[in-house]
């Protein structure tokens, strides 16, 4: 047409068969975006980068949910590579979408904008998705500080979930900190028997359990406890979610008969309240089971075990958190059931799971590499075992307190397999045929 003269024509031509392309082209990149986010992150950028890029040829074809869906699963991936490398700043500009952007400009829209945000953090924590639930919360304590005030009862909201993100991600001491920062400002604002200021009163209960201060623990539920059952009644899910907390406590405290009767006075009501498949309802049953192991009820553990574990991995999932708990319990049980070989398969195929979901020094996943140290030295294989119990030490010096009940068993351990060692040399150098 334009060889002819007819420019016109030509112009309309071409965008015709623009038009007629343009919705396939469209989807076509949008399947290639997809493909290279799932592919890429911090060790593959390059494939990052192409998805970022595509998503711009999408969004210039044709804008739409479908687009702006990719383009913040984008920003959030983008977001979780810089937390994980320490250079995620919540305050950058660059995390702030048109959303947040408005609502430090709009006070009437900075409601609707952290509500919005408040939902997908408990939603990432219920999905075990903790660094996201971070990461989010950080976010939401950036656009309240900066849209309400820090004493605004939004900014508080927005810290209690930073504090809870934080004890999921087992910092511990940085969890204690900020509850002990919060804590005085909610009862001031909100009273001492509002249920959010109980909420964190239970959080700083169950952080000073992790940091293995369960006598305090203890003492804080067992003053929480009633106030939870005058304010909300003593079936409510948070007044049964603090009986399970004290029933977790007692187990730390090596109180194991107290533990077992408190869980099976509390699970048919929990069974009730939530149903048999609820979450939480199952957290009790895989507390009951922990208690079992603790009694040297192996059997009846295992079999408790392996009745909750497909429900688990259908409820919640293969890969989250408590699913993952479940499988190391299960493995623990076996190691003291004495089937070692079973046990360390079961450790082996645990570990890189709860490596990329928590991270390498979450204290989870150090029990999970303590107990393959205790599977290997069951097996005899005391060399091995000795070099992952020294590293799991170096490591839980860094994420736990001193003293903390969990460093001073791997130290215990690694003595132990320093005397066998020693033993099983001096009856070689004894006995040379052996």
């Amino acid at each position: 047409e334009r060889a002819d003269g007819k420019d016109l024509r030509a112009v309309e031509t071409l965008r015709t068969g623009f038009e007629r392309v343009a919705p396939d082209l469209r989807t076509t990149v949008l399947e290639l975006a997809w493909d290279h986010l799932s592919r890429g992150g911090e060790d593959r950028p390059h494939h990052f980068a192409e998805a970022w890029r595509l998503s711009d040829i999408a969004k210039a074809l044709a804008e739409g949910d479908d687009v702006a869906e990719l383009r913040e699963s984008l920003r959030e991936v983008d977001a979780e590579i810089s937390q994980r490398t320490g250079r995620y700043d919540p305050d950058d500009p660059k995390w702030d979408v048109f959303e947040h952007a408005r609502a430090l400009e709009d006070p009437a829209v900075a409601g609707a904008t952290l509500d919005g945000l408040f939902g997908r953090i408990a939603a990432a924590i219920r999905a075990g998705r903790y660094w996201e639930a971070e990461r989010l919360a950080r976010r939401a304590e950036s656009v309240a500080r900066r849209a309400a005030g820090l004493d605004s009862p939004i900014a508080l909201t927005a810290c209690f979930f930073r504090a809870v993100s934080s004890r999921l991600l087992g910092r511990y001491e940085e969890a204690l900190v900020a509850v002990d920062a919060l804590l005085p400002v909610r009862e001031k604002v909100s009273g001492p028997e509002h249920p959010d200021t109980l909420s964190i009163r239970f959080l700083r209960a169950q952080v000073l359990d992790r940091l293995g201060r369960s006598e305090e623990a203890l003492a804080a539920v067992n003053a929480l406890l009633p106030v939870r059952e005058k304010v909300s009644g003593s079936e409510h899910p948070d007044t049964l979610t603090t009986r399970y907390l004290r029933a977790d406590v007692l187990k730390e405290l090596g109180r194991y008969g107290e533990a077992l009767a408190a869980v099976d006075a509390m699970l048919p009501v929990r069974e009730s309240v939530s149903g048999p498949e609820h979450p939480d309802t199952l957290s009790t049953r895989y507390l009951r089971a922990q208690v079992l192991d603790h009694l040297r009820r192996y059997d009846e553990a295992l079999a408790a075990v392996d009745a909750m574990l497909p429900v688990r991995e259908s409820v919640s999932g293969p890969e989250h958190p408590h699913t993952l708990t479940t499988r190391l319990l299960r493995a623990q049980v076996l190691d003291h059931l004495g089937l070692y070989d079973e046990a360390l398969a079961a450790v082996d195929a645990l570990l890189p799971v709860r490596e990329n979901v928590l991270g390498p020094e979450h204290p989870d996943t150090l029990s999970t590499r303590f107990l393959r140290t205790k599977v290997l030295g069951g097996l005899g294989r005391y060399e091995e075992a000795l070099e992952v119990a020294r590293a799991v030490l170096e490591a839980r010096c860094r994420a736990l307190p001193a003293g903390h009940p969990r460093t001073v068993e791997t130290e215990t351990l690694i003595a132990e397999l320093e005397a066998k060692i020693v033993s099983r040399e001096a009856t070689s150098d004894a006995d040379p045929e052996k």
